[in-house]
């Protein structure tokens, strides 16, 4: 049974206040008892299910803190109901799009990333986000960043961004040989002083490793030890004091100068002859595997410096002025032993004559490739050269 006012059915009074914009449930019921006085609530609700029947109207169902729709109807609207919305990709597949977004603002640790995707991608189970970080890892849309422990990077893992992390920092075991180097440049340091300084500026070094970049530099002539001397005079194997270059050839001659001098006096009290004594220590060197022949005259460090300073000024003339010339051009344009290049060289480079350039990622080389560059007594690797002024 209908119930009028001004001649308007409930039917037509809903429709009337919704043909604008859908309304609230609560205020089309005010807006419709307005119209029609004395309308009970059952006679409302039937109306209103005759006209959704109909499709004249549809219900907005309210939707649940998860997402998804109740079966409280919160609005209605003129017209058959809209159709329903694709259903949400699960949370699996989501999760990639979303990890990119967060990361896009900052990085973000691990704790703080599943949190932030608790609210944004509510469902997503561990196992699956794992597998999704690992993908993206994998497929270098995000870098891991491991936590920086004393000894260098960590297996944990501080946190994921969008850029790769800065590359790790030298170990205390690769600055060491440099820092070693340095530190003896002023002068020689007993093994005390060099472990006090070595605890400022690499306070994590290990014992071992510092006993076993000692015996490298020595070994390569970089350094050398020098042994302490007993109430006698004879070197101990006990090392007094580190300093820069090769052992010094007259630590071992001087006693042996000594011996010398002291049998050659004792020969002449006996009649031999200084020529006889001197044939006789030549032919004992000689069985002793000693190699005793007549050295033919060393190749001056002019002769080489000469040579390699004309070879510089000679691709330079080609190139063009101020033109950077790599070692390696250099020294398959001369016929010049290794070593004899590499002295006259660094000669070059010390006296100011050559500007040395050196090489900043040597660690990423071959042994092959850093044996074709050029190797200061402190550990620099050099790739090119040039002229320096206007020579």
């Amino acid at each position: 049974m209908e119930h009028t006012d001004s001649g308007m059915s409930v039917e037509l009074a809903i429709l009337d206040a919704l043909k604008f914009s859908p309304l609230a449930a609560a205020d089309l019921k005010e807006h419709v008892l307005k119209r029609v006085t004395g309308l009970k609530d059952k006679p409302y609700k039937g109306s209103l299910g005759a006209l959704i029947a109909a499709k004249r109207i549809h219900g907005l169902p309210k939707v649940g803190k998860n997402g998804k729709p109740t079966r409280t109807i919160e609005a209605y609207g003129l017209g058959a109901p809209p159709p329903s919305p694709p259903p949400a990709p699960p949370p699996r597949e989501r999760a990639p799009k979303e990890i990119l977004e967060l990361l896009k603002v900052q990085a973000l640790s691990p704790g703080d990333l599943k949190e932030r995707l608790k609210k944004s991608v509510p469902g997503l189970a561990v196992k699956d986000l794992n597998a999704v970080l690992a993908e993206l890892v994998e497929s270098k849309q995000i870098y891991p960043h491991p936590k920086r422990g004393p000894k260098g990077p960590t297996k944990t893992i501080e946190k994921y961004g969008l850029e790769a992390p800065p590359p790790p920092s030298p170990s205390p075991r690769e600055r060491a040989p440099k820092e070693i180097l340095e530190l003896l440049k002023p002068r020689a340091l007993s093994l005390v002083d060099l472990k006090e300084r070595l605890k400022e500026s690499i306070p994590n070094l290990a014992t071992k490793d510092l006993t076993a970049i000692l015996a490298e530099l020595t070994k390569t002539n970089q350094i050398y030890g020098r042994r302490k001397k007993d109430k006698n005079g004879k070197a101990t194997t006990t090392i007094e004091s580190y300093a820069i270059g090769g052992a010094p050839v007259d630590e071992f001659i001087l006693p042996v100068l000594a011996t010398w001098k002291e049998m050659r006096r004792e020969a002449a009290a006996a009649g031999v002859r200084d020529q006889a004594l001197v044939a006789a220590l030549l032919d004992g060197l000689a069985r002793d595997g000693v190699s005793v022949g007549h050295a033919s005259p060393p190749v001056t460090q002019l002769d080489d410096s000469a040579i390699v300073l004309r070879g510089v000024r000679e691709l330079v003339a080609r190139e063009g002025h101020g033109a950077l010339i790599p070692i390696r051009k250099l020294r398959g344009a001369l016929n010049l032993p290794k070593e004899r290049f590499d002295a006259a060289l660094l000669g070059l480079y010390s006296s100011d004559t050559l500007i040395l350039h050196h090489h900043d990622y040597v660690g990423n080389l071959s042994d092959a490739e850093r044996n074709e560059l050029v190797l200061d007594r402190h550990g620099n690797y050099y790739i090119g050269v040039a002229l320096r002024g206007d020579q």
